[in-house]
């Protein structure tokens, strides 16, 4: 309302009651300003929007969508739906006023260790080590590799094996003549005796002949048992001059073992 207003009601209210006041017709001109201005909407309005709230009627609840309700779970119950989460967890407690049960863990809480030093209840045990240095220096002198040897002297030459075969004929007719103690004869069995070739050669015509008799025999596969029967009998005697052989060489090694420390006991006496 404009000042101008205001002078025209003043003017008419003058002249219909004279006797009336100024504070009077302050009060009507503002409870006139106020039925003016206030705006009057739909009941639709208002419950969708929520205008005049703040009247003494009380207004209708807000109207939710169906599919609103429906996806966004909007106006349900304050009860949930999960009792039996709600029991084990505890949740929902502060509406009946119970607070929730202790917890109980499944598994045994573990001890804290501190970082701090002796903070441990069992200490680490540290082996003390010890360092000392001999007084006594020893320098051994080294041959390089390249002066061992020459490269002639590393491989073998066509020379070189007919002079190992001509020295091992040599011990062999030694031997044969008497004079066998004197050197050592192991690996030259076959050279010394003269028998040896000729029953090396019986042993393998023993297989053949065994071979022959049970193809004619019709046998579809060999009989191993056969085979190995027949060539044991023929080395028969090549078996018995290896275990005197054998049984002399752990003679002759005991005797060497029995005498090695008085020889290592008279070294260190002289």
């Amino acid at each position: 309302m404009t000042l101008k207003d205001l002078k025209l009601k003043f003017q008419k209210k003058q002249s219909s009651s004279t006797s009336s006041s100024v504070g009077e017709l302050i009060k009507e001109t503002a409870s006139d300003e106020v039925e003016e201005t206030e705006v009057t909407l739909t009941e639709e309005d208002e419950a969708f929007y929520g205008y005049n709230t703040f009247d003494d009627v009380p207004s209708t609840p807000t109207v939710t969508p169906k599919d609103s309700v429906d996806k966004y779970g909007y106006n349900t119950p304050t009860t949930s739906t999960f009792e039996d989460s709600d029991n084990k967890y505890g949740y929902n407690t502060y509406e009946e006023g119970v607070p929730p049960p202790p917890c109980t863990p499944n598994t045994p809480k573990m001890s804290r260790r501190s970082s701090l030093k002796g903070s441990s209840p069992t200490p680490r045990q540290f082996r003390r080590h010890s360092l000392t240095f001999s007084s006594n220096v020893v320098v051994a002198t080294i041959i390089p590799t390249p002066e061992l040897a020459k490269k002639k002297s590393l491989w073998f030459e066509d020379k070189d094996y007919e002079k190992m075969h001509k020295k091992i004929h040599l011990i062999a007719e030694r031997a044969q003549e008497g004079e066998g103690h004197k050197y050592c004869t192991r690996g030259l069995e076959n050279i010394i005796r003269g028998g040896s070739q000729i029953r090396k050669y019986a042993a393998w015509d023993a297989v053949l002949d065994e071979q022959e008799y049970q193809i004619q025999s019709g046998a579809e596969f060999y009989d191993e048992d056969a085979l190995s029967r027949s060539y044991r009998v023929v080395c028969e005697e090549s078996r018995a001059q290896a275990a005197m052989r054998a049984l002399q060489d752990q003679k002759e090694a005991a005797e060497y073992l029995s005498e090695k420390p008085r020889r290592s006991r008279r070294s260190s006496i002289m």
